[in-house]
């Protein structure tokens, strides 16, 4: 449920700044990026929903709470994430102690892993915290970080071209 939270917090960050075509596209995004890290299939596998079932669920769960709030209102994460789980529990027919009892089995099970580039991301700047942490650093060290970084901000351009061509999908829809 981590995870999940993480995903449509981005996604509330993103849409204060959009219009609503851009919503739809940040909920697109979400999908992806929950599809791509296989939480529908693993949410399936602990409840034994079919996926379409939960994908569906998901969907209009989002969309009825990005679309809930006035762009220019600032998103309180809490409010956010309680009126997904009012609608996901509603669109599931389940009860919130359920939903609950499955999260927490999905990250037991710790198969929660980042997209490719995510997983790069978060290992690169592990990385550069170690030498954050190290104080005074060799020449070498201050080489190395910086090709840290270097890596860092090509790994942030593949990201934010990832989720351009999904929004050029969805605006071509």
């Amino acid at each position: 449920m981590k995870k999940i939270k993480q995903i449509v917090f981005v996604s509330v960050l993103s849409t204060s700044v959009f219009s609503t075509p851009m919503t739809d596209a940040m909920v697109e995004f979400s999908m992806q990026q929950m599809e791509e890290d296989g939480m529908f299939t693993q949410m399936s596998d602990i409840s034994g929903l079919k996926v379409s079932v939960l994908e569906d669920a998901y969907r209009a769960s989002l969309t009825t709470c990005l679309n809930e709030f006035p762009i220019e209102e600032e998103m309180d994460d809490v409010v956010l994430d309680t009126c997904f789980s009012e609608n996901l529990t509603s669109h599931l027919n389940i009860s919130s102690q359920t939903l609950e009892l499955w999260a927490a089995q999905v990250d037991q099970q710790d198969h929660q892993s980042v997209s490719k580039i995510e997983q790069k991301i978060l290992d690169i700047e592990e990385k550069i915290e170690s030498f954050d942490l190290k104080g005074e650093m060799s020449e070498q060290d201050e080489e190395e970080l910086i090709a840290l970084h270097e890596q860092l901000v090509q790994l942030y351009l593949e990201q934010s071209q990832e989720f351009l061509e999904l929004m050029s999908n969805v605006d071509s829809k």
